[in-house]
């Protein structure tokens, strides 16, 4: 379960904020939270690859394009489907979802109630994967 701090409120605007913001840097969201030697918060774990990274990513911002404003709801339930990869990959891409997560950075990256919708969707995926 999610932390009881997060609620399931969610405008689809928000969704698809976060949603372009991870579409048009995908591939600087992916190289930074799997760095293997990171410039900024280098106490944050990152994952160890950048292609798993990558497909999260992805299925992050499907899920937000296609859920909109049931996105929070939606990784919530057991209608979830998660991307389908290796069991070994599972925690490396729980942790890129951490990583992304902790990363993000209002109002330089986006609207904080778009960072709350991508920020929660993240989470409720990692704790899925774990």
């Amino acid at each position: 379960p999610l932390p009881s701090n997060i609620d399931d409120e969610c405008e689809a605007k928000f969704a698809f904020e976060a949603a372009a913001k991870v579409i048009s840097n995908h591939e600087a969201i992916a190289s930074d939270c799997s760095n293997k030697d990171p410039k900024s918060q280098v106490h944050i774990s990152r994952s160890g690859s950048e292609v798993i990274a990558d497909v999260l990513l992805s299925y992050i911002a499907s899920l937000l394009m296609n859920e909109g404003d049931k996105a929070i709801e939606f990784v919530q339930s057991e209608h979830l489907q998660l991307p389908a990869i290796e069991d070994g990959d599972k925690a490396d891409m729980a942790q890129a979802a951490r990583t992304v997560a902790s990363r993000l950075c209002v109002p330089r990256d986006m609207s904080a109630p778009a960072a709350k919708v991508l920020r929660t969707v993240l989470l409720a995926v990692a704790v899925k994967l774990d």
